[in-house]
């Protein structure tokens, strides 16, 4: 509930969220009400399964459990999106490492 509200004031003051993560549930299924849902009620997209058809699935267990979520409202500003191989990245983890460019002349 408390993330709802932060998103929903943030769209009050004309802040788009993204949200990136490693959410340990593999939000292609439908579990109830997990964070798919909440973010889908907030409109928020998954840009990632959008503009590439699949979402990187762990190094560990092949789930699919990295996801990036971008405001309806900002998601055509995205130019590219991707990832890094889980060799490569700011950190060694066995997490992966997003990127996300946006249009520069669209944000001005």
């Amino acid at each position: 509930e408390h993330l709802i509200t932060s998103i929903q004031h943030g769209y009050e003051n004309n802040e788009f969220p993204i949200v990136f993560g490693d959410f340990n549930e593999d939000l292609l299924k439908d579990s109830g009400f997990g964070i798919k849902n909440l973010l889908q009620l907030c409109s928020m997209g998954q840009v990632y399964l959008d503009k590439h058809g699949s979402i990187p699935s762990s190094r560990d267990n092949n789930r699919s459990i990295y996801h990036v979520f971008v405001s309806s409202h900002i998601s055509h500003l995205v130019d590219r999106l991707g990832v890094l191989p889980h060799t490569e990245g700011f950190h060694s983890s066995d997490h992966i490492s997003f990127f996300v460019d946006f249009n520069q002349a669209l944000l001005d």
